[in-house]
């Protein structure tokens, strides 16, 4: 007699996430969601379901899924006891299915911390490789071993195969970060113990609502990131497709998607100019001074929806700003109704006036003006956050994660928050419009000509600095340097 255990998915998420047949699936966010029982089942699932398929179910060191992996699928998910069709072998460290007609499915416990351990791949399968991989604790492979998988992913037991990764979340640079979720290569599925019936949701929460720091950043919030604290913290750099709004939703969305008559499009940019971007990352460094241009549009419906966002190095004012427009005719984008500017880049503000555009200069203090951009972000009494990103751009959404605060001094470290003081300057321009002009009277001084006397020294400055930029490219040029794109 043929004994099933029983699998329902928990929510959503799970429903479509078992059924998806993407090439490769990510499970994070907060712990406790059922991640790796649901990556478990599906690759049980696989196994009935197509004969001569081959599994592997994985952590780094292979040593730790004793106590975990290994249980799991065998009392949990397959029940090994009471399932005929699976025999487990312990010597050869797999799980047989026999299926009608002789043919068999098989799963594999594997690691890949040594040398021994990796080369143990390369015996799995009639073929050598794999029709379906599952990693538990994705967090702890390298990248190198990602790569590796990927090779082995060549299993025809059905028409499509799959690399299965769950994890908690860990730094904003590590490389899962960098390449599936902000690179877009794996589909991602973001799981929360608030959606697990099995837990004592009450209870759990209470224990995760004690975590600080780091730990709570990544396990309370489920954001991938460093430092003890996100600057902005009440930014959520996940999809959701709701079409009633959860306060539980993130900012990134489809539907910042520009609207066709669906408000103005406004253009803001934080000036720049020095850096390069991280080979490893393949973002600007930490110490970059990046030149970004954010384009938004506001909704009738009080929202800011960002869509556009171009980040340039080592570029010209008319280079970058043409750069921009071009990008914009390209998509079909309108140009702006106006563009707003830091005050403090008077040059800025001078090409962008001379390009055709209503350039408005912003004076905004910088705690101020991140309470504003806060306010945006987070979502309202109704649940509704008026500010919202396009999963497109890659560069603020990164910027949101990892800007934080310096654990020993309580301040914010000055870097990857460019694109964020543009979208400071902006909510804080619409929610408080221009800066009044400041008027200085000084008994027997002629404040005019000194306003003119600093006008015509700022001028100076930035012409020769616009000099010295020419000079330094033309150098690159005919050193054969190869320039930022």
């Amino acid at each position: 007699m043929t004994s099933i255990q029983p699998f329902k998915p928990n929510s959503d998420w799970q429903f479509r996430a078992f059924l998806d047949k993407s090439d490769v699936l990510l499970f994070s966010g907060k712990p406790g969601g059922g991640k790796s029982h649901l990556a478990a089942n599906k690759v049980h699932a696989f196994l009935l379901r197509y004969p001569g398929a081959t599994a592997v179910a994985a952590r780094k060191k292979r040593e730790d899924m004793d106590q975990s992996t290994i249980p799991m699928f065998l009392n949990q998910v397959i029940n090994i006891n009471e399932e005929p069709r699976c025999r487990y072998h312990a010597r050869s460290d797999r799980v047989i299915y026999e299926h009608p007609g002789g043919k068999i499915s098989e799963l594999y416990f594997k690691g890949m911390f040594s040398t021994q351990q990796r080369e143990a791949w390369k015996s799995i399968g009639m073929t050598g490789g794999a029709d379906i991989v599952f990693w538990e604790e994705a967090n702890e492979f390298e990248e190198e071993d990602y790569n590796y998988v990927l090779t082995r992913m060549r299993g025809n037991a059905a028409s499509w195969t799959q690399f299965i990764l769950a994890t908690n979340p860990d730094s904003k640079l590590h490389w899962i970060n960098v390449r599936l979720i902000e690179g877009g290569e794996a589909v991602y599925y973001y799981s929360d113990w608030r959606m697990n019936p099995a837990l004592d949701v009450e209870k759990y929460t209470k224990t995760m609502s004690r975590l600080t720091g780091v730990a709570r950043s990544r396990f309370w919030e489920g954001e991938w990131t460093d430092g003890s604290g996100k600057v902005i913290d009440t930014w959520l750099n996940r999809y959701h497709e709701r079409s009633n709004p959860d306060p539980d939703d993130g900012n990134v969305v489809l539907g910042a998607e520009y609207v066709p008559n669906g408000g103005d499009v406004v253009w803001v940019v934080d000036d720049g100019y020095s850096g390069m971007r991280d080979k490893k990352t393949g973002y600007f460094s930490a110490k970059s001074n990046p030149r970004v241009f954010l384009i938004a549009q506001k909704r009738a419906n009080d929202q800011l929806a960002f869509f556009g966002e171009h980040y340039e190095v080592r570029k010209l004012y008319q280079e970058h700003i043409m750069q921009v427009i071009n990008m914009s005719i390209e998509n079909g984008w309108p140009m702006p109704k106006y563009v707003v500017y830091d005050i403090a880049s008077p040059t800025l503000g001078r090409y962008l006036k001379e390009a055709g555009f209503d350039a408005r200069a912003i004076r905004v203090k910088i705690d101020e003006g991140l309470d504003e951009l806060r306010n945006w972000i987070g979502p309202d009494v109704n649940g509704v956050r008026r500010m919202i990103v396009h999963p497109r751009l890659k560069n603020l959404r990164w910027e949101m994660s990892g800007y934080t605060v310096n654990a020993k001094t309580g301040k914010a470290i000055d870097a990857f928050n460019h694109g964020v003081d543009a979208a400071r300057y902006l909510t804080f321009y619409i929610a408080n419009g221009e800066p009044e002009p400041v008027s200085i009277e000084v008994p027997g001084v002629d404040m005019n000509a000194i306003e003119e006397t600093v006008r015509k020294a700022m001028a100076e400055a930035n012409e020769k600095n616009e000099k010295i930029i020419k000079e330094i490219l033309k150098t690159e040029k005919s050193y054969g340097y190869q320039r930022i794109s």
